[in-house]
């Protein structure tokens, strides 16, 4: 196991893929010597070969591991045992500031998987920060993206029924085989990036993303072991940095706004089946799709990140006072199933609330409680249908009707 982390950490870092037989038992000879062991390489190859993780590559006469995941793993077991003996600083660096590039990404997440070093988390935070660190966040309070406060007050979003729950499911089974799809035919070129774009818009927020999956990992692997300033250190970016990424996305949105509009309008006038795209429809459209990515980074990090036990930890945070994090934790108390105190948090803001926006994602976040958890839908449960869905009658059927689907389909 150890020779073939030697060779997968070599791999990676010669970007040489597949690995030519000769390099490989030079690899395995490398091993030998820093371990002072006499392993055969034929042994090392017929053993992994039978294992499936690895394989030839006889179209280009070289060897190399049967998953890309393998490969990942391998690097990350490398770095993990070097990282131990104070080494790998460099190449470790070199992986976070490429992590927008796979298989970057992946041996980081195996890596804090598998570690039990917490100096390692200082490298990775370190680096989340030093990347976002001059943007700003996201605030409805301020209302710093503009177009955002403008969404109506009178939005209610729909309920999914069976049928559209189906379709999602298909979509995404559909999109999931293309994703395969498209990673067997860029297994060949797995180190074609270009470095020097990595500081372009997609790969920027690529990398965002990568990191906070990262931190949001760390609070339930490392709780264990993190002193109370480094779980709130840890705290605090997973409130604050989700809305770095999302003003950072939004931002040109607003910026060019109206060009955006007529834009479309110019180009595109009628839908395919002849309907007339009009203002109205494209700013409820951009306005939507803005919702959308709010929560879905925001249910991204909290799905990630929460349990029994670090929600007490995400709750020591000072929300209270600004509007972008009390979502937060409602999203937070929902994904651990708290409904008592999700239900207390989300009636408090939704009352208090003067945007559209802001009462069209709690309404999401309580609408997403009814379909992904159950729960009688008596006493609280019920209060909290009629607050949010109570002068739609059709609304409360279609969560009654889901919920017992759910108990259905458990039995």
């Amino acid at each position: 196991m150890i020779a073939l982390d030697f060779v997968a950490h070599y791999i990676h870092f010669n970007k040489k893929y597949p690995l030519p037989t000769e390099e490989f038992e030079s690899v395995v000879e490398t091993y030998n010597s820093q371990y002072d062991n006499d392993i055969k390489p034929k042994f090392v190859y017929n053993a992994a070969i039978k294992a499936n993780i690895i394989r030839e590559n006889s179209e280009k006469f070289g060897i190399e591991f049967c998953d890309e995941n393998l490969l990942a793993y391998f690097t990350a077991l490398h770095l993990n045992r070097i990282f131990n003996e104070r080494k790998g600083a460099e190449e470790l660096k070199y992986i976070l500031d490429n992590i927008c590039f796979q298989p970057n990404g992946d041996i980081i997440l195996f890596l804090s998987y598998i570690t039990s070093n917490i100096h390692i988390l200082n490298p990775i935070m370190d680096s989340l920060i030093a990347h976002m660190k001059e943007w700003d966040e996201l605030s409805i309070d301020s209302d710093n993206v503009g177009y955002l406060s403008k969404i109506s007050t009178d939005i209610k979003p729909d309920l999914a029924d069976s049928k559209e729950k189906e379709r999602v499911k298909e979509e995404k089974s559909t999109i999931e085989k293309e994703i395969i799809e498209k990673q067997k035919q860029n297994a060949e070129s797995i180190y074609s990036y270009d470095e020097s774009k990595v500081n372009s818009f997609g790969n920027k927020i690529t990398k965002s993303i990568s990191y906070l999956e990262l931190v949001a990992k760390i609070l339930p692997s490392f709780r264990h072991i993190l002193k109370g300033d480094q779980k709130q250190w840890v705290v605090d970016i997973l409130y604050r940095y989700p809305n770095k990424l999302l003003y950072f996305m939004l931002k040109d949105i607003d910026e060019n706004y109206d060009k955006i509009i007529n834009d479309i309008l110019d180009g595109a006038p009628r839908t395919r089946k002849g309907k007339l795209i009009t203002r109205d429809i494209i700013t409820n459209e951009l306005q939507n799709q803005s919702v959308a990515y709010i929560l879905s980074v925001y249910d991204f990090v909290a799905s990630t990140s929460v349990n029994g036990k670090t929600i007490d930890d995400l709750n020591k945070f000072d929300y209270c006072n600004n509007t972008n994090y009390m979502i937060q934790n409602i999203m937070m108390e929902e994904n651990a199933g708290n409904f008592h105190e999700m239900a207390i948090k989300a009636e408090t803001l939704y009352k208090n609330a003067t945007l559209g926006i802001t009462k069209q994602m709690i309404m999401l976040v309580v609408r997403k409680y009814f379909l992904c958890h159950d729960i009688p839908l008596v006493g609280e449960a019920q209060h909290i249908i009629d607050i949010f869905f109570g002068e739609n009658d059709v609304q409360k059927r279609v969560i009654r009707t889901a919920h017992a689907k759910n108990k259905i389909v458990k039995k």
